[in-house]
């Protein structure tokens, strides 16, 4: 059992996305698009509304807003309602995670801050496991790991060993 943080109820093991998710949507009530229309005659960014997870058919319909930040790029959505959570619920669970599994996470200098708040919310005795096929985030990751006093991280780079 698992729940997307500041998306879902709390209950089982915490996944965490701050920058955001293509699974990921405007919940039905926050604003009203209407249908969509394409071409798409309206642009929003960085609305700091509710959110719900899509599952199935849903992934693939048709929708007017994704909030994602893009690669390379800082996020601008540390306070929204739904990426704050995060961070809130692995400083209250971080005495209690064995596997800290951060996956797909490229440590760009922009992450680091992000990365970091992470780290010190786990124990010296956590297992942090980064799975990216980049070496770099792995040696990223370690050393700020190590700095913060944990264990040195065990790197997947190619999935689950």
């Amino acid at each position: 059992m698992h729940f997307h943080c500041g998306i879902e109820p709390i209950n089982g093991i915490p996944i965490g996305k701050p920058h955001g998710s293509v699974d990921y949507a405007l919940h039905s009530g926050a604003v009203d698009f209407g249908d969509p229309d394409y071409p798409l005659r309206q642009f929003m960014i960085r609305i700091n509304a509710p959110m719900v997870r899509l599952v199935g058919d849903a992934l693939t319909a048709p929708r007017q807003y994704v909030e994602v930040v893009p690669p390379l790029a800082a996020t601008q959505m540390h306070a929204y309602q739904w990426v704050w959570p995060i961070f809130h619920v692995f400083r209250n669970m971080g005495w209690q995670i064995d596997r800290c599994i951060f996956a797909g996470l490229s440590a760009w200098p922009v992450d680091q801050q992000e990365l970091c708040a992470v780290l010190r919310a786990l124990t010296p005795h956590t297992e942090i496991v980064v799975a990216n096929p980049s070496r770099r985030a792995a040696r990223i990751f370690d050393f700020h790991a190590r700095r913060l006093g944990k264990r040195p991280v065990v790197d997947w780079p190619d999935g689950p060993q």
